[in-house]
């Protein structure tokens, strides 16, 4: 699902512009006003909301699809350090697509688990106990590790710090651009990992060399993070944020053995789990698609090294 940002045209470009603007060289006009458009929203509640990370991947894989056409020719050691940071890329969508997987399996679990608590207005005690154990086992999670994540986020860490310490005096064209291509989906996929991690406390993005437009995208989104981290939230993602705090109501609901009203404090945690059952199957589709992307530069890649 494509987010409609409002138009913004700061610049006052004009038509007779090149395509491509000096300096970001995989950006074209349209990829700098959809950055631009990412970036606005940065400052409001859905800088973490499905939508917007599945359209920063979107907007991500389609400045570095501009690479997939150019004749690639550079000296073997960058060759050969972009497809190990490949290899790391795909580690980092098997994570992410584990995940997510985990998170979908639960949350079908828990829905199945509160359904039975609608028709009847005194549930039997296996009833509320199936419902109890389920919640109770969603919410453990916001005090428990995922040792994946944080592999995954210390990874990616690792991966951009050695991006700054390249020493990229007189480097230019292709290197360039495969450079800042593997910097935007670093940066894109830190911010998968740190939504969907259920500790977003030990979760920090990596500084990274960014073409301009994406640089200022990158603060906002650190700034974001930082600010979330000091807020009362647990969760980075709004649809599990949601989640939460539904299941939340409703556990305190159920430990008060109050059955009244019962139905008024399931339907909160509905809504919030139906929103977030439609979110995460578009974040597979996107993790998929990159998945995908990275194998066919690998192949790209190695097909022009096997050709020197």
């Amino acid at each position: 699902m494509a987010l409609h940002f409002p138009h913004k045209n700061r610049h006052n470009r004009s038509k007779s512009m090149p395509s491509r603007l000096q300096g970001d060289p995989i950006l074209t006009d349209a990829l700098i006003s959809e950055v631009e458009r990412l970036e606005d929203c940065c400052s409001s509640s859905s800088c973490f909301g499905g939508d917007w990370l599945a359209q920063a991947l979107e907007v991500a894989m389609k400045c570095c699809s501009n690479l997939s056409d150019m004749k690639i020719h550079m000296e073997s050691k960058w060759m050969n350090a972009h497809l190990d940071d490949i290899l790391h890329l795909l580690e980092a969508c098997n994570v992410l697509r584990d995940t997510i997987a985990d998170i979908r399996k639960q949350n079908a679990c828990i829905q199945i688990a509160i359904r039975g608590l609608g028709p009847a207005l005194t549930p039997s005690v296996h009833v509320l106990q199936r419902a109890h154990t389920s919640i109770a086992s969603w919410l453990k999670k916001k005090n428990d590790t995922n040792s994946q994540l944080e592999k995954c986020m210390s990874n990616l860490r690792r991966m951009a710090e050695k991006l700054n310490r390249e020493d990229r005096a007189g480097v230019e064209g292709a290197v360039m651009n495969m450079i800042h291509a593997k910097a935007i989906i670093i940066m894109v996929c830190s911010a998968f990992v740190a939504a969907l991690s259920f500790k977003t406390s030990h979760m920090r993005m990596p500084s990274l060399p960014l073409p301009t437009h994406f640089s200022r995208l990158h603060d906002k989104l650190r700034e974001a993070v930082e600010m979330r981290k000091r807020s009362s939230s647990s969760r980075l993602l709004n649809e599990l944020e949601g989640a939460d705090i539904a299941l939340g109501n409703l556990n305190n609901h159920l430990n008060s053995n109050s059955k009244l009203h019962l139905p008024l404090h399931l339907s909160p945690a509905t809504v919030a789990l139906h929103q977030l059952e439609t979110t995460l199957p578009q974040f597979e589709h996107k993790i998929n698609q990159l998945f995908r992307f990275l194998i066919s530069t690998r192949v790209a890649l190695l097909n022009s090294l096997s050709s020197h």
